[in-house]
């Protein structure tokens, strides 16, 4: 059972899951199965379980970004930190985010910034 008393089958979620990684390594600047997998990994919890995996797309974030195959794991890898109360870590992500891999949304970066009480980021 989950949080709201529901009845949560373990062995679909993990189908789930494996599914979704699948399909997310075909296409990984495709949203919708990022979005999938948190909310799959929400129902269980904990967006950590998949942290590995969002890490192979993600790049390094310590640099300027290098090696970011899908800006959508970055956003992933940002709610991991902050999960982990990494809020630096999170915050360089949205600002990587907001700066190089998607300006379009720059203020939605900021808005997520903010609620980890970090600053906005200048273009």
């Amino acid at each position: 059972m989950d949080g709201a008393g529901n009845i949560v089958d373990e062995d679909l979620i993990d189908r789930e899951v494996e599914y979704t990684q699948a399909k997310i390594r075909l296409a990984p600047q495709n949203q919708s199965p990022w979005n999938y997998l948190r909310g799959l990994l929400r129902k269980r919890g904990s967006l950590l379980e998949c942290k590995a995996f969002a890490e192979e797309f993600g790049g390094d974030v310590d640099g300027e970004g290098e090696g970011c195959r899908s800006s959508r794991a970055l956003d992933f890898l940002a709610d991991c930190w902050a999960e982990e109360k990494e809020k630096e870590k999170a915050g360089k992500a949205l600002e990587l985010l907001a700066k190089r891999f998607d300006p379009i949304r720059r203020n939605y970066w900021n808005y997520r910034r903010g609620l980890l009480g970090l600053g906005a980021v200048e273009a």
